[in-house]
């Protein structure tokens, strides 16, 4: 996935779908990770 078409969430209003198997990406979640670039969680 390239990162130029990547969109950050406070960017999509509550009112804008999301369509069905979209990847959303958080990060800064707080896993217990080493390597913070690597702190993040898929849906």
């Amino acid at each position: 996935m390239e990162r130029a078409n990547w969109i950050p969430l406070r960017n999509i209003s509550d009112d804008e779908k999301i369509w069905i198997g979209t990847k959303v990406r958080l990060y800064n979640v707080g896993l217990n990770v080493i390597d913070k670039a690597d702190d993040y969680y898929d849906y």
